[in-house]
Order: structure tokens, then sequence, then C-alpha cells
């Protein structure tokens, strides 16, 4: 048998170990979701202004354990053990410029200071000048147990919410989906007649239902709005909300 016949058969299973391996750890990566607490990191200047105090409720929603619910473009979602909460770390490995992300924080403390009841916002932590936060305990998305020492890192505490589809999914009867969409209507008047808009029109990812009232989620493209102009934004969004109903009829 020819010499170079072993050489390619060393060649072609060298590529298949490669391959796999090389596989195997994208499936882990993505099955972890990405998470990587390097990715929290940031060299960004604290703001005296954006310092909150963390009280002894939020205190105590970060003493139980969490586990990796998901993944934006601005953070990693983990969900608390009860299911009530979830906190938002940001992720910064997309930003190239530190002045992107300054419009994301300001957003949170608009939400945090304005719209506490619209968007289920318990806390935000915006600068890691180290105000005795609690390591939390984790599991990621391969169920690994990962400690994060909050000081060092800038996440938000939220109410955990039913998903916009998922809440209209199950609305099995045409009046409460119509409750769902006068809910909504609602949480958009209450957001404009503070001053408040969304750059971001996504419904699916912004939005969501808790205790019988919409509540907005993602609010890190929160600007200021002139209250002249609050009825084109409810509308802007309102327009969404149909044209979404009309390929999701459900009922």
């Amino acid at each position: 048998m020819p010499k170079d016949f072993f050489v390619y058969i060393k060649v072609a299973i060298w590529l298949c170990l490669s391959l796999f391996v090389c596989g195997g750890g994208w499936a882990i990566w993505m099955a972890a979701g990405g998470f990587c607490v390097a990715k929290l990191e940031l060299q960004f200047p604290d703001w005296p202004a954006w310092e909150v105090e963390l009280d002894p409720q939020c205190r105590q929603v970060l003493q139980q354990p969490y586990h990796f619910l998901g993944k934006g473009s601005q953070s990693y979602v983990f969900a608390s053990q009860d299911g009530q909460y979830v906190i938002k770390l940001f992720r910064f490995d997309r930003v190239s410029h530190v002045e992107q992300v300054l419009p994301l924080l300001q957003g949170y403390k608009m939400a945090y200071d304005h719209l506490q009841e619209e968007t289920g916002l318990l806390y935000v932590h915006l600068n890691v000048s180290g105000v005795g936060l609690p390591t939390l305990h984790a599991r990621d998305g391969l169920h690994r147990s990962v400690d994060i020492p909050l000081d060092r890192y800038r996440f938000a505490i939220q109410r955990r919410v039913e998903p916009f589809v998922e809440a209209f999914s199950k609305a099995q009867t045409q009046d409460r989906r119509q409750e769902l969409i006068e809910q909504f209507h609602d949480l958009l008047v209450r957001r404009t007649s503070k001053g408040f808009m969304n750059a971001d029109p996504n419904l699916s990812r912004n939005f969501g239902f808790l205790g019988g009232r919409a509540m907005e989620i993602d609010f890190g493209n929160y600007r200021e709005l002139d209250r002249e102009k609050a009825p084109q934004e409810v509308a802007r969004f309102m327009d969404k909300l149909h044209k979404w109903l009309e390929k999701h009829p459900g009922g």
C-alpha cells in the first residue's frame, strides 16, 4: 500500500478530531449563552448622580440563588430561585467606544427615577465604586456554579414578568386580548405623560405583563420626550401592536 495513503489517513483523522473538539467547544459556548464574567467589565468613570442606595428588600432579593435565563445585546439575564425577579448584568463586549455606554446607563437611571411602576425596576447599580453589595451565587447556562461579586459590575434588578408573546398566546378569548391591548395602551400613556420615549420599538423584547398590568422591561433606549409629541409616540407603538396582532390573530 502506498506510503502516502497512511499520511492521508493520519491527516483525515486529525481533521476529524479537530472538528469534533472545535464543534464541541462551540456547542458548549452556545449552551452557556456565551456568558463570561470578563464581558461584564468596563473602564468607565463613576457618576455621583448615578449612586443608588440598596435598600434591605433588594439586599434580601440578592441573597437567593439565581440561574441563567438568557441574553440580549445589552445584558445577560439571570432569574431568581423563587421566580419573582431577574438581574440584568450589563455586557460591554460589543462596546467599541465608551461613549456608547452613556445612553444605556442614562436610560436605566431615567427608568429608576421616574418609571419604577411601569418597568418593575427595583434597583440599578451603575457605578462600581463599591457599596458593600453581596456576591451573587448563580448557575450559568451549563448549570455550572459561578460567583459574581456585584460591587464590581453594573446591573439592574427587576420584577420578572410574563413575556409579551406568551401573554398574548395564552389569551384564548377576544375579550382577554382586548384587555391586554388596553393595558399596553395605558402603559404608553403613562410613560409618555412623564416625558419619555423608547427609541427601540421592538414589542416582544421590550414588553411583558405582570399582575394585570403591561410593563416595559427593556429601557436602555429611553430618551426624553417633548410632551407635545406624546400622541405620536403612543400611536407609533400602537401601530406596531396592531400589525403584530394581524399576523398573530389567536383567539
